[in-house]
């Protein structure tokens, strides 16, 4: 498996790591010095790969990413900001498997064909945040799965999926917003230090 390792301050990035980008056998790791979400467009970077790593080391700046998912699934291996800022990640085809996401402001996840799950079973927090939001829309997809959750340190939560089920594990007190999912969807959801349900719950 290539592995491609890019460093960068401006929009060098695309003329460098684009051509990079768009193989999903390519492991790619980014640390950028700039706001990632302008990079490669408005739409932030857009690849398709197997693996990523993002990291922010300057304070404020956000990062975005989508991946096509042509080839299937993709591990957000580790994706952080080096300070505040918003993270952002859609992944249109396959799972968005999730490594580390971590970052003091606010998280969003969107796998609009896959699952939002966890690259592997085991009980280390996956994502960091202070707003998360989870959003798996097609058709029987879900959250974590029965076998393994997905674990979260988040302050609030919104999370969205048809009839996949969701399995999330939370540290610390959660205040739990609006939550969309089908009827008779399995939901197996826990707090270590409780949960404020502060939004609409509908199914």
């Amino acid at each position: 498996t290539l592995r491609a390792l890019a460093s960068f301050r401006d929009s060098a990035f695309t003329a460098r790591v684009a051509p990079l980008a768009n193989d999903p056998d390519v492991g790619v790791a980014v640390q950028a010095e700039t706001p990632l979400g302008a990079l490669g467009g408005a739409d932030g970077l857009n690849i398709n790969v197997g693996t990523i790593a993002v990291t922010t080391t300057t304070g404020g700046y956000p990062i975005t990413v989508t991946d096509s998912g042509l080839n299937g699934s993709t591990t957000y291996s580790n994706v952080t900001t080096g300070s505040p800022g918003d993270i952002t990640i859609t992944q249109e085809l396959g799972d968005l498997l999730v490594g580390t996401i971590s970052t003091s402001d606010n998280v969003t996840l969107t796998a609009l064909a896959g699952s939002i799950n966890d690259d592997v079973n085991d009980n280390v927090v996956d994502i960091t945040g202070n707003a998360v939001s989870l959003t798996a829309e097609a058709a029987g997809q879900g959250i974590g799965t029965a076998n393994g959750s997905l674990d979260i340190s988040a302050t609030t939560l919104t999370y969205s999926m048809d009839t996949g089920g969701v399995n999330l594990s939370n540290t610390g007190l959660l205040t739990l917003n609006t939550t969309t999912f089908a009827a008779d969807t399995p939901v197996n959801f826990s707090s270590t230090a409780g949960i404020i349900v502060a939004g609409n719950q509908t199914h």
